[in-house]
């Protein structure tokens, strides 16, 4: 079998218990290094397949084959029935071929290529580069993540271009078209196959100053952002050619008011609110009095809460619910970086299997232990 049976051996072997597998695909990582997650889970079995990948086909096989490796754990699933690249077993069967231990077996890295010189995309988060002393805490992560944040954010072009950017553009061109009184919409257009479909989006129409058509035509991953793409590109030709003026607002976006909300009064019973004042005084949590608070907290503003809980909280609402007893967390297994939780899709190690990994290792601690006389200093 090819890896693309991998998810339909999955779907067959579903079909004959009676079940039904449900993938859920969402875009994660930043704009200009897009990867899509993929979880699969089945009714009545307490484990997610995740597949982390560049693209969404790749992501949806990933989750597949991890599901499928879940099931032959277990022993739900004979391992003679599943595709050869899914198989749990090591490439060496005794069946006389050279295996990874065999003496003239090539190397899976080459000189000065191990993984503790392959970059961050193998090494843990937060490792060497941050320095030996350097202890990098959760509050460090979550200002890091706060600053990429707001570096995406910024058009470092948009000064070019008048300062108008996908934020504001879209307004712009609706109120253009108002005043000068054109009825145009745009015109959306799905792109490639089901499991990579992007939409295209297309606007086109009379301008009276120039008098020709401007037209734009954008395409993205979904129809909101194409059509943002859309109209930046029609203010920004509208721009340079003189028909409308640059833009005079901040290209700095107002997040103040950004997953916040207002307080509203609620009825509880006196036997709840006698324990929760127990707890916040075991705890030793000085509640804030709504009556004498500042005008700032009174509107849920609160300088300890980032940006970034208050988008994780809205994630974890709208993800769907997960079975009790499910952890996310799979054994060692090729193509995936535990540090991550991404499959590895480019290298050496996006293809090679775990016993040549642990040859190789085995092969350079030993060559160090011999060699390095630094490290055998240490070791006495």
């Amino acid at each position: 079998m090819s890896t693309m049976d991998v998810k339909s051996f999955l779907h067959s072997w579903c079909a004959k218990q009676g079940l039904t597998p449900t993938f859920d695909i969402r875009a994660t990582g930043p704009r200009h290094r897009q990867r899509f997650l993929c979880e699969v889970r089945v009714d009545s079995i307490s484990y997610v397949g995740a597949g982390n990948s560049t693209t969404k086909k790749e992501a949806q096989m990933n989750a597949a084959r991890d599901f499928v490796s879940y099931l032959t754990r277990t022993g739900q699933v004979n391992s003679s029935e599943i595709p050869e690249d899914v198989r749990v077993k090591a490439e060496d069967d005794g069946s006389g071929t050279q295996g990874p231990m065999h003496s003239s077996a090539k190397p899976v890295f080459q000189e000065g290529m191990d993984p503790q010189s392959m970059g961050q995309a193998y090494q843990a988060y937060g490792g060497q580069n941050y320095g030996e002393n350097r202890n990098f805490t959760y509050m460090d992560r979550l200002q890091q993540q706060k600053n990429v944040e707001e570096a995406e954010d910024l058009d470092v072009n948009a000064s070019l271009h008048g300062n108008w950017t996908m934020e504001n553009a879209k307004s712009k061109l609706h109120q253009f078209l108002q005043v000068n009184k054109i009825h145009s919409d745009y015109i959306y257009k799905a792109v490639g196959p089901d499991h990579t479909r992007s939409f295209c989006c297309e606007m086109s129409f009379f301008v009276r100053q120039l008098g020709r058509n401007v037209t734009g035509r954008e395409t993205a991953s979904n129809k909101q952002t194409a059509s943002k793409s859309c109209a930046l590109s029609i203010v920004r030709q509208l721009y340079h050619l003189g028909v409308i003026e640059p833009f005079s607002g901040t290209l700095k976006k107002d997040r103040s008011s950004e997953g916040i909300m207002k307080p509203y009064p609620v009825a509880i019973s006196p036997e709840l609110e006698s324990q929760l004042a127990d707890t916040l005084q075991a705890l030793e949590i000085e509640p804030v009095n709504v009556d004498t608070a500042s005008p700032e907290q009174k509107e849920g503003e609160s300088p300890s809460v980032t940006l970034y809980q208050v988008d994780r909280v809205k994630l974890v609402r709208e993800a769907r619910p997960t079975p009790g007893g499910v952890v996310s967390w799979s054994p060692p297994q090729k193509n995936w970086n535990a540090w991550t939780g991404c499959n590895i899709d480019e290298g050496p190690l996006a293809t090679t299997n775990l016993d040549e990994i642990s040859s190789d290792l085995e092969k350079h601690h030993r060559d160090l232990c011999q060699n390095s006389e630094l490290y055998q200093r240490v070791g006495t």
